[in-house]
């Protein structure tokens, strides 16, 4: 392959890659081919951009270094200095013989997969022909890279706090691209981020968000994130996080249907919730998965023993679980999934349902699934809590999402270690607990105003609630003791004290309120401890039924004119200063209806 030249090493580098779906033999022969890419000359690159230009390349460049800072199987880059503006660039140039050679290689790869296909019909790899056809246009056009890269560029630019940088394009052509030089070490540099004081686990959970953003949310997925093309660098200006995440190479992307992202996710939900009939269903929904090949699949996305997979995929990896993955890992994936109801066939026939199975799962399937591995690398250190605060207007939904994720936490916890279900490993701490009693509403200047206002920003007890987030943001020692969140007593109408106990045993804290992401004062100060801030948006008009309905069933209102009325005058207008003075958070989750997950659906689904 590395004689045959850049398509032929492009498909080999693409085979390396695949240690998340092909036998370590297959993937680990190829890895050579990850180093060993040719380098253009200098002059075939110059007589390029005057043929793709028009313009000689000093006319572009003041300064162009002969010498390429890296090379590729389709490309190789070189740092350079704009004539007009004297800015640093890198400049990224196809192999000028590429052009030449494409379609005969890509011709050569076709029929060779077919013959073999031919002699081998157990081992049909035509898919992978298939898949170079589909994506080597795409890479080999470098000005509809710049559009990619422009593109998701703009996208995280609106999601306030992502970390994500993507350097600047300043101009491309088919096979030339001049974009910002933005520089950085590899993310799996631990020493680096040790050395600049970056914590590991939020690396960790800033990826998961990018590429979960680009899976789940409305921006193409980059299908290419392999360790060379993100890089980490410190960022002295913002504190959470304290670090940038830079992303290359933006030749190979993919959009994904709104109906395959929402089933991928329902798919998710439901490997959390070890529900193996949900699994099954979603699973033929986003890959066509059928009833046989569905052990082998669940194992393959889950990286787990699919008899752990139907039974609680949240608990810790046994040895014996994990021999036992290394040994199938070594011949061919997942290929010796254990299942009590099937005799175990022979590594060959193993390898040829893989290789099978991979001919018909969707391509964009495959392409997903490369970016599972991109951030398990580091496991949250026993000694720190997790903190997050989930905020959003009144009659957002925040309650029930932050109640709902921390009782699906300890459902599961307890599964796996009934022993410890007395103190729960999550705890969910509602913001009602610090409103301020209504002795202390009556004791303000305007009283009436206070109790007519209650559920503002003022009407709570903002430093009691700080004292109790330095607290719990504290390392976990030997000697940390229980303390106690208040609760709020509806019939009462006022706090009770110490309420909520949080044992140590407790290592995920979920705080819900209006004001946690509030930049204002100490509701700022505490949100700047929390390791994730999450805030639900919901449109004011749907907020605002929810909370006439509420009104009414709570009786605060005798009619939904009365309910409203205090909607229009109190909650909405809290929820206008909490949406205009928001921080930048870590998770937007949008509240909106979904028929499948109604209470019935649910019922139904079991």
């Amino acid at each position: 392959m590395e004689e045959n030249g850049s398509i032929f090493i492009k498909l080999g580098q693409h085979l390396s890659s695949m240690n998340y779906l092909l036998p370590e033999e297959w993937t680990t022969a190829f890895i050579p081919l990850q180093d060993h890419c040719p380098v253009s000359s200098y002059d075939s690159i110059a007589s390029m951009v005057l043929k793709d230009t028009g313009v000689p390349i000093e006319e572009h460049f003041d300064d162009f270094e002969r010498e390429p800072i890296g090379a590729a199987s389709l490309a190789q880059v070189h740092l350079a200095t704009l004539k007009e503006t004297g800015q640093k660039v890198a400049v990224k140039v196809q192999h000028p013989a590429l052009k030449e050679w494409v379609p005969l290689d890509l011709s050569l790869t076709r029929f060779t997969f077919s013959t073999l296909k031919t002699f081998f019909p157990n081992y049909d790899l035509e898919w992978l022909s298939s898949e170079m056809e589909a994506s080597l246009p795409q890479e080999l056009d470098f000005a509809l890279e710049g559009d990619n890269a422009l593109r998701t560029r703009r996208h995280f630019s609106r999601l306030s706090g992502s970390p994500l940088v993507v350097p600047d394009v300043i101009w491309g052509k088919e096979r030339i691209l001049v974009m910002e030089k933005v520089s950085g070490h590899r993310i799996d540099d631990l020493n680096y981020l040790d050395n600049n004081g970056i914590d590991r686990d939020e690396v960790s959970a800033a990826l998961a968000r990018i590429f979960n953003e680009m899976i789940f949310g409305e921006t193409p997925l980059h299908c290419d994130p392999h360790g060379g093309n993100v890089a980490i660098r410190k960022n002295n200006v913002r504190n959470k996080p304290n670090f940038d995440i830079i992303l290359y190479d933006h030749g190979l992307y993919r959009d994904i249907p709104t109906q395959l992202r929402r089933d991928y996710a329902k798919l998710w939900l439901a490997v959390i919730d070890a529900d193996e009939s949900r699994m099954r269903k979603y699973a033929f929904a986003v890959a066509g998965i059928t009833e046989e090949d569905f052990p082998l699949f669940a194992s393959a996305i889950t990286g787990r023993d699919y008899r752990i997979v139907t039974k609680s995929v949240v608990s810790a990896r046994s040895a014996a679980e994990k021999d036992e993955i290394s040994g199938a890992m070594s011949e061919g994936m997942l290929q010796q999934v254990r299942i009590s109801t099937v005799s175990h066939p022979e590594p060959s026939a193993h390898c040829q349902k893989l290789v099978q199975l991979l001919g018909k799962v969707p391509r964009i399937i495959l392409l997903i699934l490369k970016t599972n591995d991109l951030t398990n690398y580091k496991e949250t250190p026993t000694s720190k809590r997790l903190l997050i605060a989930v905020s959003g207007v009144p009659g957002s939904g925040k309650t029930t999402l932050a109640s709902t994720v921390a009782t699906r936490i300890n459902t599961l916890h307890n599964e796996e270690a009934p022993g410890c279900a007395h103190d729960p490993i999550a705890v969910f701490i509602p913001m009602d607990g610090y409103h301020l009693y209504r002795s202390q509403l009556s004791a303000m200047p305007d009283s009436h105003s206070a109790h007519q206002r209650r559920g503002a920003a003022f009407t709570f007890d903002d430093s009691a609630f700080f004292e109790l987030v330095k607290v719990l943001s504290k390392p976990l020692l030997p000697e940390t003791k229980t303390v106690f969140a208040p609760s709020f007593d509806h019939a009462l109408k006022d706090p009770v004290a110490d309420d909520i106990p949080i044992h140590p045993t407790a290592r995920i804290i979920i705080f819900e309120g209006n004001y946690l992401s509030l930049n204002k004062g100490l509701w700022k100060e505490a949100a700047e401890l929390m390791n994730e801030l999450w805030f639900v948006e919901v449109q004011f008009d749907v907020a605002r039924n929810r909370l006439t309905d509420r009104h009414v069933r709570a009786g605060i209102a005798k009619t939904r004119e009365e309910g409203a009325k205090r909607a229009d005058e109190n909650d909405l207008v809290n929820g206008r200063e909490i949406v205009d003075c928001r921080l930048d958070v870590h998770e937007v989750i949008s509240s909106r209806d979904d028929d499948d997950w109604k209470p019935e659906a649910q019922e139904h689904a079991q």
